[in-house]
């Protein structure tokens, strides 16, 4: 009986130590299932976690057109970047695609975009005043002066053009910090004061992708606050680490280096020599970064260089052959990345603003020039709509008072919907020293050193001094003071000597001659619009005379001198829309001189003398390629007395040292004279290609001392002939072959700017 309450008992206890014990298990299983199932899940997840892709675009120039190609071969895959970085143009197109542009807006930007305009800062003409105009178009190299020193210039170009552009293109930029654009972005520049690379993610996108691309001595550096930028690779043309340090998986690069042996012959500028010098420099870091490439797309861009902007299509569609091989591979990768919910292709169709609401206006850099001043070119106020087509003209018209060497703007988002617009200038040297060069077939080789001031001796003034060196030579000194809304006071102090040849009846020579002319002029002057000119002013003036070749005047030694108090007026107009080879708009100019001759020489008379001269120059566009153009000219010089300082010299194609020349294809100059003259002109131009001009014309003028002969077709001179023209860096390049029924078919050749 105890042996069976003992088994009974034993029983209970094993029945109750298996029931607490299934019991305590399965209160755990309750317990821990749950945080087992969140566990397995995260571990899941991290097993699953998305791959990020990176972009790296390297720089190169034009070579950098090939990445919009690759681009467009991505956006086909169905690949979506997670982070770009970009160096130089790398920086550039990978920016613009950061905020937005697609790349076919891209594409067009680049086919429709004027490069030489661009890169060589060229500014329309209408933005220049008059007074400017020369000094402007005529700048070859030029040296800054600063208030204690000549240096040389930290580039050949500063950049205004691409600088003002890339402002317009980030205009669509939504916050200052890179890393929160449509595609998280970092551009890559060289920091030139310790040469490290400058990794930028915050601040204004144009100035950054100008810093990336600033290619050192070609573009003047950027700066950016207190440090100062050149182009990105210097010492990093293919960031890629950088990538990998912001946690990319999977990386593709855009290596635009050309990998084929170079010829002697393909180093044939300097751009190209700067750029293989610097592939050695940065050998050792584009190694590095080939072992965290995933993809390497490197785009057969040979025989193009980094110079090549006329040349995009077949750039860009080398990109685009270049990414090609790895389509299917890209499409299968993006076909895994869709798996994920947080991967999507991002909408591409960003444009420049239009418009912006503005919030506040902020000009930095101002260090002399008058803060009012500058800012009365954006008087808007808050909450004014503006366009930023105005903005840009406003910014050109600013730039063409030359006193500038940057001057552009970045517009700054606000959570409001309204902006900042922020504007930066970098104000140009008090001075500059330029020369130039020319050489024409009758006067030879010359040289020009000109140089211009800013406030010297007093604020608001400017002075321009030209001394042409040559066997004509000659000084030319302006110091005007000028202020807005009132005629400007200005001092000229012009001296020239030249000779031509004197003809009998325009055909025999029989004689050379030597005119010196002095002028010195105290003259009011008001510019209206840029294009309207008038001046009124008292001229003190010297003329000699020597005769060196030829028949004597009866003159003791053939050299006498004589000098006049002149009152002199004149207005001009010019609207053309190139200085050599204008396809529209019109240019004249009418002007009078009141000649009253001062210590006279006994064998003149001390008569009073008026002199009349016109000039009408038209252009008329026929078409994309075709242009007319007429000239007439008219003087005529009222008074018994004549002087050969104040007579009409016919012929020549280009001379202008005396008030009274005029051009005349066929003729040599001054080949003949008179104290009349009319002449008319009809050239048809043709644009073949590019700076290329093929120009046939003919002339038709007369020139008398007698008024009622001035109309005689019997002796009219009448020239034709064909030119061909090149506008180049140095200036108009023009060969011609012309003749008249004076002389017969005679070539010509004139290069570079008229001294």
């Amino acid at each position: 009986m105890r042996l069976q309450k003992q088994h009974i008992q034993q029983a209970f206890a094993s029945i109750y130590n298996i029931g607490f014990k299934s019991l305590f298990v399965y209160v755990c299983l309750l317990v821990l299932l749950p945080t087992y199932h969140v566990l397995g899940q995260s571990f899941e997840k991290q097993l699953k976690k998305r791959p990020k892709i990176g972009l790296a675009l390297s720089g190169g120039g034009a070579k950098g057109f090939a990445h919009i190609g690759v681009l467009k071969v991505l956006r086909e895959a169905g690949i979506e970047p997670d982070y770009i970085s970009g160096t130089s143009m790398g920086a550039i197109v990978g920016g613009l695609y950061a905020i937005g542009y697609s790349p076919d807006y891209l594409d067009n930007m680049v086919r429709y975009t004027d490069w030489n305009t661009l890169l060589l800062d060229k500014l329309d003409r209408k933005y220049l005043s008059l007074d400017y105009r020369n000094y402007y178009e005529q700048q070859l190299l030029t040296i800054p002066i600063s208030k204690k020193k000549i240096r040389l210039p930290s580039g050949i170009k500063y950049g205004q053009n691409i600088g003002l552009l890339l402002s317009r293109l980030s205009s669509q930029q939504s916050s200052t910090d890179f890393s929160k654009f449509d595609t998280p972005f970092l551009c890559v520049a060289t920091n030139i004061v310790n040469g490290k690379s400058a990794f930028m993610e915050l601040g204004y996108l144009n100035r950054a992708m100008r810093a990336s691309m600033a290619i050192p001595t070609v573009f003047a550096p950027q700066a950016i606050g207190n440090k100062l930028f050149v182009d990105g690779g210097l010492v990093n043309n293919f960031p890629v680490k950088a990538l990998k340090d912001k946690g990319c998986d999977i990386i593709i690069g855009v290596d635009l280096r050309v990998k084929k042996n170079i010829e002697v012959s393909g180093l044939d500028n300097m751009v190209k020599v700067l750029d293989r010098s610097a592939e050695f420099y940065r050998q050792a870091m584009l190694d590095t970064a080939m072992k965290y490439v995933d993809y390497h797309v490197n785009p057969d861009i040979y025989p193009y260089s980094v110079g090549s902007f006329n040349d995009y299509d077949s750039i860009i569609l080398r990109g685009e052959c270049a990414a090609y091989p790895f389509l299917e591979e890209w499409k299968a990768l993006a076909d895994s990345l869709k798996q994920f919910p947080s991967y999507y292709i991002k909408p591409k169709t960003a444009q420049p603003a239009d418009t912006i609401i503005i919030n506040n206006v902020n000009i930095y850099g101002v260090k002399q020039l008058a803060y009012s001043w500058i800012q009365s070119y954006f008087s808007y106020r808050k909450g004014d709509t503006v366009s930023l087509n105005e903005v840009d003209e406003n910014m050109k018209y600013l730039y063409g008072t030359m006193q500038f060497n940057t001057i552009n703007y970045a517009v700054e988002a606000l959570d409001n919907g309204t902006k900042n617009l922020i504007i930066f200038v970098d104000e140009a040297d008090l001075g500059q020293i330029g020369l130039h060069l020319h050489y024409d077939t009758e006067y030879k080789a010359g040289l020009l050193l000109y140089s211009r001031y800013r406030n010297f001796l007093f604020p608001n003034t400017t002075t321009d001094i030209a001394l042409g060196i040559s066997q004509n030579p000659s000084i030319n000194f302006n110091y005007r003071w000028h202020k807005k809304n009132i005629p400007s006071i200005a001092f000229n102090l012009k001296w020239n000597s030249f000779s031509y040849i004197d003809y009998l009846s325009g055909k025999r020579k029989i004689g050379e001659f030597r005119l010196t002319n002095l002028l010195s002029t105290l003259y009011l002057q008001k510019i209206i619009k840029r294009q309207w000119d008038f001046g009124i002013g008292v001229q003190f003036e010297v003329s000699g005379f020597r005769q060196d070749v030829g028949v004597g005047l009866g003159l003791a030694n053939d050299r006498f001198t004589h000098s006049f108090l002149n009152m002199v007026a004149y207005v001009q107009h010019d609207a053309w829309n190139h200085s050599y080879f204008p396809t529209k708009g019109v240019k004249w100019s009418v002007k009078a001189n009141f000649i009253n001759e001062v210590f006279a020489d006994v064998l003149f008379n001390n008569e009073n003398l008026i002199m009349l001269m016109g000039e009408v120059d038209n252009a008329v566009s026929l078409s994309s390629k075709w242009a007319l153009r007429t000239r007439f000219n008219g003087g005529i010089s009222i008074g018994k007395t004549f002087y050969l300082t104040h007579m009409y010299y016919l012929g020549g194609q280009g001379a202008k040292y005396l008030q009274g020349m005029v051009p005349f294809y066929g003729l040599n100059v001054g080949q003949l004279q008179g104290n009349q003259v009319l002449s008319a002109r009809l050239m048809l131009q043709y644009h073949m290609y590019k700076n290329h001009y093929i120009l046939a014309h003919i002339d038709v003028a007369n020139t008398s001392f007698y008024l009622e002969n001035i109309l005689n077709i019997s002796k009219a001179a009448i020239g034709y002939g064909i030119t061909y023209g090149y506008d180049s860096p140095i200036g108009p390049i023009e060969v011609s072959l012309a003749a008249s029924n004076y002389k017969a078919f005679t070539p010509y050749i004139s290069i570079g700017f008229w001294l």
